[in-house]
């Protein structure tokens, strides 16, 4: 009998060194396999994982069907296709009696608006980055993870951060519109947030690697149009739960202590230019640790609020239980509502909240200060 499962002769084999790291993630088991050579990931279930232990160039798609069927009671050709041409397509085997068609290569730009996509998304990435992170982790970064340093840290930014709004620090106004001086304000404000951002990724490396897994890449970028930097932790995947939870959860804190530190300076340090440097940089510091934590933009918020639910589709099922009315039905019909649903709520109360607050801290800092400039301006 002719099987009739499309790419049934082809025998697939693994090719390269792979590290494979069992999760559990939102009480079901997956799998993270890394690539050693290309540093490149995918994220596997028992299903596909069973399929991965007979990728050895002596199984056909047949067979595979077949293996399935007999282990698990599915019919799962679909499946098996897609977790076939996932790993062909990342060049992990190679396959033997190969049926379907090569990789097509994209096209290079040809319009305005490709090379204006090409442009936004513009990266310069610096591959070895491991090395340098590893040194800078053994000299003296270290200490940063010993329980006297945290302490420190901890109560530094509790302190400083007080200051910071009971002083009303942060309505300090980062860029400055008057006529004489607001160009150069400008490039200290834009070296200000380009310091936070380098430190702010610098924190992300170095958690992962106090995590003993490797930084792969880091580099320059455009997001929305603005310059930043990145680091690649995708190895953090490797490690347990809680190492992904600090690892994002390190950028956004040490801006908050860079803020807090800025403000604790600038309130011993008294009226002077240095005081208003000093607050700009704390407010500036502030500003990006915080619009990081937004949970509704998949900045490092995020992906804390993924690791601690269990939830990588959050703000897609977070969005459809608010829209499908379940919220109100709960609350109206005195219904509970499970642990993952009131995961729900606190995740849609705090990118409410969260994003409140900056929209205005935003208004007061920067956009009234400009309207208030061109009010002027015009008047004269």
């Amino acid at each position: 009998m002719i099987s009739t499962i499309p790419y049934s002769q082809e025998i697939p084999l693994l090719v390269g060194r792979f590290e494979i790291s069992p999760q559990n993630v939102g009480q079901q088991d997956v799998f993270i396999i890394k690539n050693i050579e290309q540093q490149k990931y995918v994220k596997l279930s028992p299903l596909e994982m069973f399929l991965w232990k007979y990728l050895d160039g002596c199984h056909s798609i047949d067979d595979l069907n077949r293996l399935t069927l007999e282990n698990f009671g599915l019919i799962a050709t679909d499946r098996i296709e897609k977790f076939i041409s996932l790993l062909d397509n990342r060049s992990w085997i190679t396959i033997e009696n190969r049926q379907r068609p090569q990789k097509i290569l994209f096209s290079k730009p040809t319009s305005l608006a490709d090379y204006f996509a090409a442009i936004s998304r513009m990266r310069i990435t610096l591959h070895g980055f491991d090395p340098f992170v590893q040194w800078l982790y053994s000299q003296f970064a270290y200490l940063f993870f010993t329980p006297l340093a945290q302490i420190l840290l901890g109560c530094v930014t509790i302190v400083g951060l007080g200051i910071f709004f009971f002083k009303k620090y942060h309505l300090a106004t980062p860029v400055c519109f008057a006529p004489d001086t607001w160009l150069q304000t400008l490039i200290f404000t834009l070296a200000y947030t380009l310091i936070s951002l380098l430190i702010h990724e610098l924190a992300h490396a170095l958690v992962c690697k106090h995590w003993g897994r490797q930084v792969n890449a880091a580099g320059f970028m455009l997001y929305f149009g603005m310059p930043a930097f990145f680091v690649d932790t995708t190895d953090v995947w490797m490690a347990p739960r809680s190492a992904r939870i600090l690892v994002a959860f390190a950028g956004p804190y040490s801006n908050l202590i860079l803020g807090a530190i800025a403000s604790l300076v600038s309130w011993v340090w008294g009226g002077s230019l240095i005081q208003t440097h000093l607050l700009r940089f704390a407010a500036l510091s502030v500003f990006v640790g915080a619009f990081n934590l937004i949970p509704w933009l998949k900045l490092d918020g995020y992906y804390i609020f993924s690791e601690v639910l269990g939830e990588y589709n959050l703000q897609k099922n977070a969005l459809l239980f608010f829209t499908s009315g379940k919220l109100f039905k709960g609350i109206l019909q005195g219904q509970g509502f499970t642990k993952k649903e009131w995961g729900y709520v606190l995740y849609g109360l705090t990118t409410v909240s969260v994003s409140i607050f900056l929209l205005y801290w935003f208004w007061l800092i920067l956009f009234k200060n400009l309207i208030g400039w061109m009010l002027t301006f015009f008047a004269r």
